[in-house]
């Protein structure tokens, strides 16, 4: 793995030609598009086949050349970089967190920290047209209730996620390792706790009668009318969505082998303990939130509320080997929080937790 020096903050350097604004634009652009043409070439060489090939090759290689799906996707992807790096820019965060960046740090927040919260700041601009139409309109009180309501959750999950990635960077720039681990480990549990409340939903007899009072438009008298189908679409959309938040792992995990109060950044220990904390919190947040999800998806349950402290207490016991003082709870629990508010929500709400983050 390359752990070099950055060095100097290259994505803000600007070239003589870039004095004016429109020589500033076309280097931002020429910047978003290599970044995510490497961040697909990325994906690519973990292809089986074509782990051997060179960076080079797969640049020539007639199946992504050729593929227009392919170039789909480096436009996706340098769309989202360039609202991330304007977002985080906004923030004083758009360039190198630190003068001795290393180079795993950059890829990071390039490549994931920037291209998903640019992702989330173009549902959130979404979220908020809707909003405003939605107040705007003249339509059936309830219906535009609804609406209101579910842009307004919708709107709060995103700035939550985009507030763990300003912290993410804060915390990179202040190399501060413990809440750095936590922060990195919440961007890929976010994917996961919603991913694992959308399979619920399809594999519960009331998840998939929500579902399908969603997408038929059936009203019900416990329900009392459907939601507007362009709200049920862009939820759905937005959970499926956490399925690609979770590939994550792969790029958080080389963040999660630093350790700056070693010596060696990267020494094989200060790896070993990084990758064992997301592992833990994965696999215990996974099959606890699937087990609330199971339970209440008859109806809430809210003496489990109670365990949630449990969950976190132990959980974070095996995320440090044992070695638990106040700080590191904390920070496991800041990395195990989108787990404890799922679960919190099934046993809080059990199966109407779908309809809640549909706004009714």
């Amino acid at each position: 793995m390359d752990v070099g020096y950055v060095g100097e903050d290259v994505e803000q350097q600007a070239p003589p030609s870039t004095a004016s604004c429109s020589g500033a634009c076309r280097g931002e652009f020429r910047f978003v598009w290599k970044e995510s043409e490497e961040l697909m070439l990325e994906f690519a060489a973990h292809m089986p086949g074509w782990q051997q090939l060179s960076r080079a090759d797969l640049r020539r290689h007639w199946c992504l050349r050729l593929n227009p799906l392919w170039w789909l996707c480096i436009f996706g992807c340098a769309a989202c970089i360039l609202l991330g790096h304007g977002f985080h820019g906004a923030f004083r965060q758009g360039g190198a967190v630190r003068s001795d960046e290393y180079e795993v740090e950059r890829r990071a927040r390039i490549w994931w920290v920037y291209c998903y919260s640019g992702g989330f700041v173009g549902t959130v601009l979404v979220d908020v047209v809707a909003l405003m139409s939605a107040l705007a309109s003249e339509s059936n009180v309830e219906e535009r209730s609804r609406t209101v309501r579910s842009c307004i959750v919708a709107i709060m999950i995103q700035l939550w996620y985009m507030l763990g990635d300003l912290n993410l960077l804060f915390m990179m720039s202040r190399k501060d390792t413990v809440l750095m681990h936590a922060s990195a480990i919440s961007r890929v549990t976010f994917g996961a706790a919603f991913l694992v409340a959308f399979v619920i939903g399809l594999l519960t007899p009331a998840g998939q009668a929500t579902f399908h009072h969603w997408a038929e438009g059936e009203p019900d008298s416990e329900a009392g009318g459907p939601p507007p189908r362009e709200t049920a679409i862009t939820w759905m959309i937005r959970l499926v969505f956490c399925l690609f938040m979770v590939v994550a792992y792969l790029g958080y995990t080389p963040l999660l082998q630093l350790d700056y109060s070693e010596a060696e950044p990267l020494a094989q220990a200060a790896a070993h303990r990084g990758v064992w904390k997301l592992k833990v919190a994965l696999v215990a947040g996974v099959v606890v939130v699937a087990a609330e999800g199971f339970m209440f998806s008859r109806g809430p349950g809210l003496y489990m509320l109670a365990a949630q402290p449990f969950f976190v207490l132990g959980t974070a016991y095996l995320m440090e080997d044992g070695k638990l003082s106040g700080r590191r709870l904390l920070a496991s629990f800041f990395a195990l929080l989108p787990f404890v508010l799922v679960g919190s929500g099934f046993a809080a709400c059990g199966p109407a937790l779908w309809e809640i983050l549909a706004g009714k």
